[in-house]
């Protein structure tokens, strides 16, 4: 999720728990810890945009890893913010700060290598958007009553302790809605004839009650739609089907479209755009808009057809993006109301 989240969450398991010992050092060094991992955006300074796109969320991000790290980060906040002799407790809250960053970032539809360097798996949940302000403000709130010392440090941690039981409640809901739009949507879509290899079901910002459903066949042929879990109606389903062709087949064995379909989890559409070829993420849409995603890669050919390269490509115009007609669509779809472009 977003470097605030993480912050949020951080510095909220300091309030919780280590308060009473460090007091609101325990705050600002969790939620230091817990941005730390996104640090990772920094391999882009030596490496290309490919190598940048598998590290991130990679071995900063692993549960094998981090409880390795934590020790180092712990004497570093014991030296930097003081209480060496409290270290073991710098170090368990480190540990906790880092571990959860991870797992929450799980939950998101964009996928986390929990097990690197030994596994390039992302494991990922679907149960919350990579920005959800429901799911931030009580851990922000919490970080910034227990830093500016408003309240008892029992007070403190039982806020701490309830904003982290929200979260988790929020999350077990969030998978509850997600698993059960997904296995609606299977059945709906046999019942079409449409034989799916994978369906996901993501969270659109700002409608935590609504899942975006995307599956794929075995053709590369996508089916989107959405689903209210406050007003369920039958799925509408757009359809995207991707181009054919050997200049296709040639740009999808380039290192970058395979980097580009692992980062997608093969929901990747496929093409033909003038003289390039372009990929399409289609984990990712707008209910105002089911065919726009904001990752796309392109492949460009040299006179012979042969592939020079492949680049991540911005795509999309965002100015043509409404953010007014999606919170419309959005909410109209919510509540089961009829809208134009649903």
């Amino acid at each position: 999720m977003d470097p605030l989240t993480q912050a949020s969450l951080g510095g909220a398991i300091g309030a919780a728990f280590f308060h009473k010992h460090l007091g609101r050092r325990a705050v600002l060094f969790g939620a230091l810890a817990g941005m730390s991992p996104d640090l990772d955006v920094l391999a882009g300074l030596w490496s290309d945009e490919w190598d940048t796109l598998a590290a991130h969320r990679g071995s900063s991000h692993s549960l094998v890893v981090l409880p390795i790290v934590a020790p180092v980060v712990g004497f570093l906040g014991s030296k930097a913010l003081g209480g060496g002799r409290d270290l073991k407790i710098w170090i368990h809250l480190a540990f906790w700060a880092l571990w959860t960053h991870p797992i929450l970032d799980a939950f998101t539809t964009y996928g986390t290598q929990l097990l690197a360097p030994f596994s390039s798996k992302r494991f990922v949940f679907d149960a919350v958007a990579i920005i959800d302000p429901l799911f931030t403000v009580p851990l922000l709130v919490t970080l910034l009553l227990a830093y500016t010392r408003w309240g008892t440090t029992d007070r403190l941690r039982r806020w701490g302790g309830v904003a982290l039981l929200w979260g988790v409640s929020y999350l077990a809901l969030g998978l509850v809605l997600t698993l059960h739009a997904q296995s609606v949507a299977r059945q709906e879509l046999e019942t079409t004839g449409f034989v799916a290899v994978d369906v996901r079901a993501g969270t659109p910002f700002f409608f935590p009650l609504i899942r975006r459903i995307s599956a794929y066949d075995e053709e590369s042929t996508f089916r989107v739609g959405f689903r209210s879990a406050v007003a369920p109606r039958p799925i509408r389903w757009t359809e995207l089907r991707s181009d054919q062709g050997p200049e296709i087949r040639r740009a999808r064995e380039h290192r970058g479209a395979k980097v580009f379909a692992w980062f997608a989890a093969d929901f990747v559409q496929t093409t033909r755009n003038g003289e390039h070829v372009m990929f399409h993420d289609r984990r990712y849409g707008l209910i105002s808009k089911p065919s726009f995603t904001p990752f796309h890669a392109r492949a460009t050919f040299d006179a012979d057809g042969q592939v020079v390269d492949v680049r991540q490509w911005p795509g999309t115009d965002r100015r043509s993006l409404s953010i007014k007609e999606e919170l419309r669509q959005g909410w109209d779809l919510l509540w089961g109301r009829p809208s134009t472009g649903q």
